[in-house]
């Protein structure tokens, strides 16, 4: 039995990737850093305690605080974006096959590990992760009547986790 279905395949995009990587570490080391002089602050007396926050610590470090968590979440947002590329998803008794880029990829049902269902993506198309024994993951996003059909065909291995 072979069947082929139409499906994309996500892959990452190195350069966006990366930023995204750099800018969630800058933000959490500024986060740590300035939390360190806030949490200080509170250790001190009442009286000593206002005047070390209002007067002593300026309204930039405030911004300065806000904007690392802002580029700690912009960051994460950054890392998870991927390139969706239309890829024929061949269907065999014994496994799957499909092109990720110029790779063929190849997996025996016996290593496909689970099938992970995720949100729908903003193109309202379903999204699901098929994930190996090892730690490969393989990210893709299908109409409607591809993923009704892949849930069915591996319903022993469809996960919510």
């Amino acid at each position: 039995m072979k069947k082929t279905l139409q499906i994309e395949i996500g892959s990452e995009l190195k350069i966006v990737n990366g930023f995204g990587f750099f800018l969630t570490i800058l933000g959490i080391l500024i986060f740590v850093i300035t939390g360190i002089v806030l949490l200080a602050g509170t250790y001190l007396p009442p009286d000593v305690k206002v005047i070390y926050f209002v007067e002593v610590i300026s309204r930039n470090f405030y911004l300065t605080f806000i904007s690392s968590i802002l580029a700690v979440i912009i960051g994460t947002k950054l890392m998870l974006i991927r390139k969706y590329e239309l890829t024929e998803l061949e269907l065999h008794e014994d496994r799957i096959a499909f092109n990720k880029g110029n790779e063929r990829i190849e997996l025996l049902n016996k290593k496909i590990h689970k099938l992970l269902p995720k949100k729908k993506s903003w193109n309202g198309k379903k999204r699901l992760n098929i994930k190996t024994i090892g730690i490969k993951v393989y990210e893709s996003q299908m109409n409607e009547m591809t993923y009704s059909e892949l849930i069915e065909l591996y319903a022993d291995k469809v996960s919510e986790k």
